[in-house]
């Protein structure tokens, strides 16, 4: 017999954040595997197609970037549409990036159909430049805990540190939140037959307005 072919799943993932905290950077260096230190912010859109496999399930992953201010007319437009997660990225060097969040959850909050079953991934970059981040720690896990996610990375666009561990548990969260959901809404299964014992139907119609044939006949009563 041969064997079945693996489920293909398609997920969209986009990248938020205020300008300056790196996120072109992390795109490009999931894209590419590399840093440009000459890096200019992404102008509209940018869009990278990513495969990869999770319990031999085969996963297509869009990976959407786009700029800060000018851009946020098309992200009110496209940048949501569809989108099943996303990388919130701050500056580790910066508290007003990650104060800033919240603006981007808002938005987001506005054009996600399903927010419940949206899946996010806090990002603190620029953990290359030597410094323990000057955001408390209670700061970033009260915010996990708001956001429902267990994906945090302090992550380095520059060297590469954790990036790609990042985008992999990202990935990971959303394939699993939709299994659950698919479980969620399956029809029931039957997991016990019970046979009952039924008479024939050809011998039901045949006995239709007969005696039983058990039942004794009346006794004819002697004049003697």
């Amino acid at each position: 017999m041969a064997s079945s072919e693996p489920s293909q799943y398609r997920y969209k993932i986009i990248l938020m954040g205020d300008s300056g905290v790196g996120k072109t950077s992390l795109f490009k260096r999931i894209q590419m595997g590399r840093f440009d230190v000459n890096q200019s912010a992404v102008q509209g859109a940018d869009l990278y197609t990513y495969s990869t496999t999770i319990d031999d399930d085969q996963i297509n992953v869009s990976l959407w970037d786009t700029g800060g201010g000018g851009g946020a007319r098309f992200r009110t437009t496209t940048f949501y549409r569809n989108a099943d997660g996303a990388f919130l990225v701050y500056s580790l060097e910066d508290i007003y990036t990650f104060d800033n969040l919240q603006e981007w959850i808002d938005e987001a909050s506005h054009h996600i159909v399903d927010m419940d079953s949206f899946q996010w991934a806090l990002i603190g970059n620029k953990c290359d430049l030597g410094f323990s981040s000057i955001i408390g720690l209670e700061r970033v896990k009260s915010l996990c805990d708001k956001l429902q996610t267990k994906v945090f990375h302090k992550v380095s666009a520059k060297t590469g540190l954790d990036v790609m561990n990042a985008f992999d548990g990202l990935v990971s969260a959303i394939h699993k939140s939709r299994h659950l959901n698919q479980q969620s809404h399956a029809p029931p299964q039957i997991c016990d037959i019970i046979r009952l014992n039924t008479i024939d139907t050809d011998d039901l119609v045949s006995n239709i307005g007969k005696q039983p044939t058990d039942q004794k006949k009346p006794r004819k009563r002697s004049c003697c």
